[in-house]
């Protein structure tokens, strides 16, 4: 502690290094810390599961090996900073960290949403106009490219405008008081402008639109998987039970439903921190009351950033929950072993699929049963159903 010239009040140039209690240090700790093991583990899995069997090669799998990246990436390096951050009073982590940490999250979130809008059309193509589907393999590696080229512009400003900043609180307590501490914050040339940016960019072009799009494309998805039948010689409608239309039907309404509910949890997982960051920016002082904003911002700030983090390590979950071939094939990985069948997984129907150059043929799982139809493949029904069926 110091004083200043005129002696008036003295000026504390320090605070406590904790902002919290061992206790909730511990907690924070161990929350993140299974967060970065699970993110880790899990989404490693997942790209091992795809890159080890040809049968997961696909347009949804690449898409979601994007995803598994993302999180990656952002369980090594935004991950530590941030809980370190949630513990600190004070930012001790230099100018670069302090500009790259946020600017890292903000491109990860920005690409997963991304990611999951292109998803959520290609499977909207892929059952609501199944002879119009535009995304193939290459096309697919050409999006991932644009998604985090345009996320990392997109972002650019944070990378920019997160400078280390010197606060200053006046306190009156038996006397006046001045506490000086280090932060990373933004510091826009306009104070509108970062308000605005907030608002208009990170939440309303990178949240609500994108939920809104994925909400659309799941729900035309749902009402035709739902509606879709077969019409007999006597003109009565009838379905079947897997297949109808051209269309496995348990089959799409399992992959509809695993890919919705990596959206929810997306969702939800966000939802709290930007709402609280909206309030930030949007309440002034005399709306906002200072001890209720200082709780909001040392308790639940944290607890919400916690629950924004833990989407990193919740799709691996989905995706073993969901699809036998995500649930072989990490099994697989976990366990070390490989599994039969030269790079083919068992899907969820119970079949084998592997495909000749003359002939589709079927392998009924663990019973040796086999069926070969050379000329079905070349048929317009066995094209549609085979695009629209592929995980």
């Amino acid at each position: 502690m110091e004083f200043n010239n005129n002696q008036s009040f003295p000026i504390i140039t320090r605070l406590p290094y904790f902002k919290h209690s061992g206790l909730v240090i511990c907690i924070l700790s161990i929350c993140y810390g299974m967060i970065f093991v699970l993110t880790i583990i899990g989404n490693i899995a997942v790209l091992l599961t795809v890159i080890r069997h040809v049968s997961m090669r696909t347009v949804i799998n690449i898409f979601i090996c994007n995803l598994s990246i993302a999180d990656i990436l952002c369980a090594l390096f935004v991950l530590p900073i941030t809980l370190l951050q949630s513990i600190h009073n004070e930012w001790h982590f230099g100018t670069l960290l302090c500009r790259a940490s946020p600017y890292l999250q903000g491109t990860t979130v920005c690409a997963s949403i991304s990611t999951l809008t292109i998803i959520a059309f290609d499977r909207y193509v892929a059952i609501c106009h199944p002879m119009k589907r535009v995304i193939n393999k290459k096309t697919t590696y050409i999006i991932v490219i644009g998604i985090w080229i345009s996320s990392a512009i997109i972002l650019l400003p944070w990378a920019v405008y997160y400078k280390i900043q010197i606060k200053v609180t006046n306190l009156t307590w038996n006397g006046s008081f001045q506490l000086h501490r280090k932060i990373c914050l933004m510091e826009w040339p306009n104070k509108g402008e970062g308000k605005e940016y907030f608002l208009g960019v990170i939440f309303i072009i990178l949240y609500v639109i994108p939920l809104t799009l994925i909400s659309i494309f799941y729900a035309a998805v749902g009402l035709k998987v739902w509606q879709r039948v077969n019409t007999d010689n006597s003109g009565k409608k009838f379905c079947l039970n897997h297949t109808c239309g051209g269309i496995d039907r348990k089959k799409s309404i399992k992959l509809v439903k695993m890919l919705l509910t990596v959206v929810v949890f997306f969702a939800i997982s966000w939802l709290p921190l930007y709402i609280t960051l909206l309030l930030y920016y949007y309440l002034n002082n005399q709306s906002w009351n200072v001890n209720v904003k200082t709780i909001v911002l040392t308790y639940f700030l944290p607890i919400f950033q916690v629950l924004g983090a833990s989407n990193n390590c919740i799709n691996p979950f989905i995706y073993y929950n969901y699809s036998r071939k995500y649930h072989d094939g990490i099994n697989a990985v976990i366990c070390c072993r490989s599994i039969p069948g030269n790079g083919y997984l068992q899907g969820a129907s119970g079949y084998n699929v592997t495909f000749g150059t003359n002939s589709c043929s079927l392998r009924k799982a663990n019973e040796g049963l086999e069926i070969t139809n050379k000329s079905y493949k070349s048929s317009p029904t066995f094209y549609s159903a085979r695009m629209i069926n592929k995980q």
